[in-house]
């Protein structure tokens, strides 16, 4: 099951893991170093691979087996046709288990096309909609070596308390803990691990006012730091970006109920990605830890999507907007410098969209280059504007000429316009501990 066009290394590689992995004397698919070599060449050229086994249903439905095998052959025969596209591969390794192979695909892409045969799969055949007691869902990598890991990334099946309890085993969550001003790697009363959450404040550029403060986790990166899903081992799996997101929303309710006891006019930006709304699993879990805020609390969160790749289709982008409402009044999406999504950003019912200088790595020559163009696209389809990151005067000087409405400044640990003491996180001098304190 493939479209035509594929190149012959692609040909030749898959063959090779074909052959290793069926018939007598065949490696099992995890040990298989042809497999790896494949996923390998695979992700060197933007694509990715999914594995998809049944062999659950096959175990527990022996009887049942061999009109379902022949019905799944179909079903993913039918998927194949409509959405694989010019170079991709969809194919059996052996009875349960099928092979899913994307030349150019984003994570969120192959994920929303596995999980959509594994769901549907299941569906069809069982009447339930349940996936890891008849089907699993794994990521794979490997390299040139035949050096291999396999992921399973569906979660269908986790409740919310064995889920928050994972969460818990990233970091304990204790909202009266604040940043001390000094390094505080040895302090007894930080986080089990070395994840932070600091807030960004986001700057209204017409008005010069400060309303909105983003609150992201960030993690020690030798002399620097990394933040948002940066922190995550694998940014690509779906159960780490909403263990994430559930942990930075459980961490963020603290601040704003501190906010709200203030009587300030302040309002908390949280990150979503795209990864945990996409996959009903992961999409559930982050719903049910919404569903434990007060209206209180959800009024004074503006969402961001983030994680959305280039070639998401409208009506895909739509139904993971949709999944955060009607809980969510705000929701902003964050894109690439270059995309050309507005109109389907605006089609899902965005309120802004805004790019992350700091976090893409791009140079500041290319970044001054592309905005007025990301500027151009939103006003054509009426949607406000904001940049991240923004780590220069010179650079700082090009947003405000090209028209952005919003731009954050340097991270700090507090989200209050007076504090009497902060840390302040720089991102021209990242990671850098300094404290300032009120004059009043």
């Amino acid at each position: 099951m493939d479209r035509p066009g594929e190149d012959g290394a692609l040909a030749g590689l898959l063959d090779a893991a074909l052959a290793e992995t069926r018939g007598g004397g065949g490696e099992p698919w995890p040990q298989s170093p042809a497999l790896a070599r494949l996923s390998g060449y695979v992700a060197a050229r933007g694509g990715a691979l999914r594995l998809i086994d049944f062999s659950p249903l096959k175990a527990s439905r022996p009887d049942f087996w061999p009109a379902a095998n022949t019905e799944i052959h179909e079903f993913i025969a039918a998927v194949a046709a409509r959405d694989l596209r010019h170079g991709d591969r969809f194919v059996r390794l052996d009875d349960a288990t099928y092979l899913l192979v994307m030349a150019q695909a984003s994570e969120m892409g192959i994920h929303h096309v596995a999980t959509k045969v594994a769901e549907g799969v299941t569906r069809e055949l069982v009447g339930r909609h349940v996936l890891l007691d008849f089907a699993s869902v794994h990521s794979m990598s490997g390299d040139a070596e035949g050096e291999s890991l396999f992921r399973l990334v569906s979660q269908e099946e986790e409740t919310l308390d064995e889920f928050l309890l994972r969460v818990r085993t990233l970091t304990r969550i204790n909202r009266e803990w604040r940043f001390p001003r000094e390094a505080r790697i040895d302090d007894e009363d930080a986080p089990d691990t070395d994840i932070e959450f600091i807030f960004r404040p986001l700057l209204a550029l017409r008005d010069r006012t400060m309303s909105t403060f983003l609150f992201m986790p960030l993690r020690p990166m030798g002399d620097g730091y990394i933040s948002g899903y940066a922190v995550l081992d694998d940014p690509g799996d779906p159960s780490e970006t909403c263990r994430l997101d559930v942990m930075t929303l459980r961490h963020a309710i603290g601040a704003i109920d501190d906010i709200m006891e203030k009587g300030a006019r302040t309002l908390i930006g949280l990150q979503v990605h795209a990864l945990t709304l996409g996959h009903s699993g992961t999409r559930n879990a982050y719903r049910k830890a919404l569903a434990s805020l007060t209206s209180d609390q959800i009024s004074r969160i503006v969402f961001e999507l983030a994680g959305v790749p280039d070639d998401v289709e409208t009506a895909e982008l739509e139904a993971v907007a949709a999944a955060l409402r009607p809980t969510a009044g705000l929701v902003n999406v964050q894109a690439r410098l270059g995309t050309g999504n507005f109109q389907s950003f605006r089609a899902a019912g965005f309120r802004a969209v805004g790019i992350d200088v700091y976090s893409s790595g791009a140079a500041e020559a290319e970044v001054m280059q592309g905005i007025d163009d990301f500027i151009e696209g939103a006003r054509r389809h009426q949607l406000k504007t904001y940049i991240l990151g923004v780590r220069s005067v010179s650079l700082y000087t090009a947003a405000v000429t090209a028209g952005f409405d919003y731009m954050s400044g340097h991270a700090l640990s507090e989200a209050f316009s007076a504090p009497t003491e902060v840390v302040a996180y720089r991102l021209d001098q990242p990671f850098t501990h300094y404290s300032t304190r009120s004059k009043n």
